[in-house]
C-alpha cells in the first residue's frame, strides 16, 4: 500500500490519497503490525481491501488509531471532532478528503465504467442536450461530479429526484483522456492525463465548485459549496 501524497482544495480541503496494491490479507497483517483492528466482515474481497484501507490512511493522516463512522445516511463522520470527512474508492484507488470548517465530497471512477447506457437515470432532459450521447469522457465526469456534490449534501432526505434536482451546468470536456493501454475517445485531440477541469453545479439554491482531475487510470471529482471557494 503506497501513500501516494495529497491533493489541497481551494476551500481548504486536503484529499489523502493511496495506492491499494495488497491483497486484502497483506492489509489485515499491515493492520496488525500498526495496532489496528484487522478484522473485517465484508465478504467481498474489494470491499475488505478498501475496509482495511480506511483504517491505514486514517492512521497515516492522524498518527493514532481513528475510526470512520457513518451516520444513519452512511455519511462518514469523526467522533469527538468537528472535521468534516468524505471517502471515496475504485479498484486500488482510496481518497480521504479532509475539512475542518464545511462539508465536501470527493467520488473517484476507473474509466472502465459503463455509464452511457444509463445516461437517462441520471442526467436531466437539458444535461442530455448539451452532453453528447457518445461522449463517454463527459458522462464520466457529470457521473462523479453529481455523485461528489451528493456526498457535499449528506442528508439524503433533502434529495428527491437525484436527476433533476442535483443539476450540472455546462462544460467543456477534454477531447480525449489516455488511460493506459486503452482510451475514452471524445473528438481529434489528445488531452495529456494530470489534466484539470473547473466547473459547476446547482442543488436548489446553493452553487457548488467542481474539480475534476484527470489521471491515468481514474476521474476524481471535488466539491464544495461555492461560497466557500474564491473561485469564479
Amino acid at each position: 500500500m503506497a501513500y501516494a501524497g495529497t491533493i489541497s482544495m481551494p476551500d481548504g480541503t486536503i484529499l489523502h490519497q493511496w495506492m491499494l496494491t495488497e491483497t486484502a490479507a497483506e492489509l489485515a497483517q499491515m493492520c496488525t503490525a500498526e495496532a489496528l483492528d484487522a478484522t473485517c466482515e465484508a465478504k467481498a474481497e474489494s470491499r475488505r481491501k478498501e475496509i482495511l484501507g480506511e483504517r491505514l490512511l486514517m492512521k497515516h493522516i492522524f498518527g493514532v488509531p481513528t475510526p470512520i463512522m457513518h451516520d444513519a445516511d452512511r455519511r462518514p463522520y469523526l467522533e469527538q471532532s468537528e472535521t468534516h470527512i468524505s471517502v471515496a474508492h475504485t479498484k486500488g484507488y482510496l481518497v480521504i478528503a479532509l475539512n475542518p470548517h464545511h462539508s465536501m465530497g470527493v467520488d473517484v471512477e476507473q474509466y472502465a465504467r459503463r455509464v452511457l447506457n444509463v445516461r437517462d437515470g441520471f442526467l436531466n432532459e437539458t444535461e442530455q442536450q448539451w452532453l453528447s450521447p457518445t461522449d463517454q469522457l463527459a458522462h464520466m465526469i457529470a457521473w462523479t461530479a453529481k455523485e461528489a456534490i451528493f456526498k457535499t449534501i449528506g442528508e439524503r432526505s433533502r434529495v428527491s429526484s437525484y436527476r433533476n434536482e442535483i443539476i450540472l451546468h455546462p462544460f467543456t470536456t477534454p477531447t480525449t483522456a489516455q488511460t493506459g493501454n486503452s482510451q475514452i475517445k471524445t473528438g481529434s485531440n489528445l488531452t495529456p492525463t494530470g489534466s484539470n477541469l473547473i466547473h459547476t453545479g446547482t442543488f436548489k439554491n446553493e452553487q457548488f465548485h467542481l474539480h475534476t482531475i484527470l489521471t491515468p487510470n481514474h476521474i476524481l471529482t471535488f466539491s464544495t459549496p461555492k461560497r466557500y471557494t474564491k473561485i469564479t
